[in-house]
């Protein structure tokens, strides 16, 4: 027969069995790396005189080979993310160098805990399960687990896409107008940038970190291009082909955005007409299924009443 507790004991052991051996692990590539490091700046330059550089330069050794293994791990954690996982961490507003090792290191943790929870559920509950049993129910909420924080992400990400999308049609319109005024494209950016509290922060907090490539010397066609493709909007991505096409061959901008926001203006009043024919569908669909029995209760229900006592009379 199973022995669930037999079972129990023995993931606890392997479990503190993979944690300790991963400790001696990462303290033994520690002392070596602090060797190698130490080995070559004796090889390299002189030694310092004092105690007092003697341990500060200790300190630097033993500070830089534990971020080197910090950010080895880190490394082999984002590995096994894809680059959608790192887009739509981008899409959700994720975007510190050490979010895609956190997020795989989230589901891993959410999907071991959810296993575990599982097995002790059967345990304390005494269900009576098969050994197949229990391992296909644990390999399920495992599967579960690691998937929840996907999904999760999915629709942060979608959520804060559709924002964005609202938030165009306003970031066209200041465009617009910081043109017409006569700043330049990068001053207008700037602008945008520096108006979180405008009605627009999403997208004003990606002007931000647009302005921050084009600082460090990306060209500013590229920069947009690169956050069209990381935010996937349709609307963005003709914006940036407009400013692409007007950057090449010269000419007003302020025009042209003018024109573009009054064509977003009319997609988004035809939308919005697309999904109040869609709404009438569906309260018709509702009406149907909530008023039509009781109306038919109330009109043929009297009628039906007198035709039953009627024909109980013979």
């Amino acid at each position: 027969m199973f022995n669930l507790h037999a079972l129990l004991v023995a993931l606890a052991v392997i479990a503190i069995s993979l944690a300790v051996g991963l400790l001696l692990f990462f303290r033994i590539y520690r002392l070596v790396m602090v060797s190698q490091t130490q080995a070559s700046l004796l090889r390299v330059e002189t030694r310092p005189q004092g105690d007092q550089t003697d341990e500060i330069t200790g300190n630097n050794i033993n500070q830089g080979s534990t971020s080197h293994a910090r950010s080895v791990v880190l490394d082999s954690l984002a590995r096994w993310g894809s680059g959608e996982d790192r887009r739509q961490l981008l899409q959700a507003g994720y975007r510190r160098r050490r979010a895609p090792a956190l997020f795989i290191a989230l589901r891993i943790g959410s999907g071991l805990v959810l296993g575990l929870v599982t097995l002790l559920v059967i345990s304390l509950a005494h269900i009576k399960m098969s050994g197949p049993v229990v391992l296909i129910a644990v390999f399920i909420a495992l599967a579960i687990g690691y998937l929840i924080p996907k999904f999760i992400l999915e629709a942060q990400a979608r959520s804060r896409r559709d924002q964005i999308n609202a938030e165009l049609p306003f970031f066209v319109d200041m465009l617009a107008l910081l043109q017409g005024v006569g700043l330049s494209l990068e001053q207008s950016l700037m602008s945008v940038a520096s108006a979180g509290d405008a009605g627009i922060p999403l997208l004003a907090s990606e002007m931000q970190e647009l302005n921050k490539q084009i600082a460090i010397g990306r060209p500013r066609v590229e920069a947009m291009q690169k956050l069209a493709e990381m935010l996937q909007d349709p609307d963005f991505q003709e914006l940036v082909n407009m400013l692409r096409q007007i950057d090449r061959f010269g000419g007003e901008v302020a025009q042209p955005l003018r024109e573009y926001a009054e064509r977003l203006q009319e997609k988004r009043h035809m939308s919005l007409r697309e999904r109040a024919g869609r709404m009438n569908v569906k309260m018709t669909l509702v009406m149907v299924l909530t008023m039509l029995p009781g109306l038919v209760i109330i009109t043929v229900g009297p009628a039906m009443l007198l035709l039953v006592k009627f024909m109980g009379r013979f």
